[in-house]
């Protein structure tokens, strides 16, 4: 039966009832989000994300080195985290709530390769690759010291980073840091960031350059390696 209009608010409820007939359809619109799935469930669909893993797990190469890569918690269908361990070291994560699963073929070319399989929204998949790469190869981002007297000079025996960058005094920062980043002098004006983690590593970049950021009148200051620097034409007096 129809449902009478509510007389001071103007509006019914948000019910199936409401509809003369009652179709499949509504049941589907309205009462989806209260069935309980399993959660293993997921596995009947396909995985939003897929991603050949080459550098892990190689089979067909005794050569090749030792790459793992692990979820948990372990006893849970859904995967918070992840733990990459590699020749360079380990590297943890967190993905977001994500469904995952790690297939290889049974023969043929796709034996050696693993495939990594995600269910799920989110930078899981993002993050998982870039713990990957770091464990294996890491990340490293250059950056250039551009203005006269502008230099960086490193004193490994006192874990000590000294950068002179036009001001009256010199600024010092720890060469290996605490988490894994470590600063390496390439030349006197080009400075060197790497380590494991892909974002740790960006922002201790970021870090440096916001200490004299690039001016668009000479360009002085620090810049990313090949990094535009918007240029201003010199202030003319009138």
């Amino acid at each position: 039966r129809e449902i009478p209009k509510m007389a001071n608010l103007g509006w019914r409820p948000l019910s199936p009832l409401r509809h003369r007939e009652v179709q499949p359809g509504h049941v589907i619109k309205y009462f989806t989000r209260y069935i309980w799935r399993h959660p293993a469930s997921a596995r009947g669909t396909l995985p939003k994300h897929r991603w050949r893993m080459p550098m892990v797990g190689r089979l067909d190469d005794p050569n090749a080195s030792p790459m793992s890569l692990f979820f948990y918690p372990a006893d849970s269908f859904t995967k918070t985290h992840a733990e990459a361990s590699g020749k360079l070291g380990q590297s943890k994560g967190y993905i977001g709530k994500t469904r995952v699963e790690i297939s290889r073929g049974l023969s043929g070319a796709r034996a050696s390769t693993p495939e990594l399989l995600s269910w799920g929204e989110g930078p899981g998949m993002s993050v998982t690759k870039n713990l990957v790469v770091g464990s294996s190869s890491g990340f490293v981002v250059n950056l250039e010291l551009v203005g006269v007297g502008y230099k960086a000079e490193a004193f490994p025996d006192e874990n000590k980073l000294s950068l002179r960058l036009g001001f009256s005094h010199s600024i010092d920062l720890p060469l290996r840091q605490d988490n894994g980043v470590s600063y390496k002098v390439i030349e006197p004006q080009l400075l060197q960031v790497y380590g494991l983690n892909y974002q740790q590593v960006h922002q201790a970049a970021a870090n440096v350059r916001k200490l004299r950021k690039p001016e668009p009148y000479k360009g002085k200051g620090v810049r990313f390696q090949f990094e535009h620097v918007y240029r201003k034409a010199a202030k003319k007096d009138k």
